[in-house]
């Protein structure tokens, strides 16, 4: 079975092309199936870690594909990275990639899952991602990492401070 990547469309240009009530008519016949982790990956510099409880900067990145749209079981793929810093020095990476299983009623154009990348599938993975980020820090030996309870998409790739641990 041959996988093909969608090159999507900017979401501006994705808005201009499908109005509001398009959209929200596409999104009444999708059904979530199921979100997995594909693939994580975690590094830490312990070491480099004051013992000072400060908290780090966070910076997220996110970046997404999308498989399969031509038919009614479209995938999406969203990566994260969660970067954080502690007076300058990166001392903590994690990546993960989840994978969304879609049902759809009919085949979406494009532009839909352009939109939907930039405005819904976040709330979907983010506190699969938040709690994974928390435990696995716990599990590295450094401060537990509280990502916020939403991700606000004006906040990706800005550096944010994350509150001190609690010792939880």
């Amino acid at each position: 079975m041959t996988i093909t990547n969608y090159k999507l469309p900017s979401f501006a240009s994705a808005r201009k092309a499908l109005s509001t009530e398009q959209y929200r008519q596409y999104l009444q016949g999708l059904r979530l199936v199921d979100i997995t982790l594909e693939d994580m990956a975690c590094h830490a510099n312990p070491e480099a870690i004051s013992s000072q409880p400060a908290g780090f900067s966070v910076t997220v990145s996110r970046s997404f594909k999308c498989q399969e749209i031509e038919s009614s079981q479209p995938a999406l793929l969203l990566q994260y990275t969660v970067q954080g810093y502690q007076e300058e020095a990166k001392v903590l990476e994690i990546k993960a990639t989840y994978r969304l299983h879609l049902e759809a009623d009919a085949v979406m154009p494009v532009e839909f899952f352009s939109i939907y990348c930039n405005v819904s599938a976040d709330m979907q993975v983010w506190p699969f991602l938040r709690e994974m980020a928390n435990s696995i820090t716990g599990r590295m030996g450094v401060p537990r990492l509280a990502l916020p309870l939403l991700l606000d998409p004006q906040s990706l790739n800005k550096p944010r401070r994350s509150p001190p641990p609690t010792g939880v």
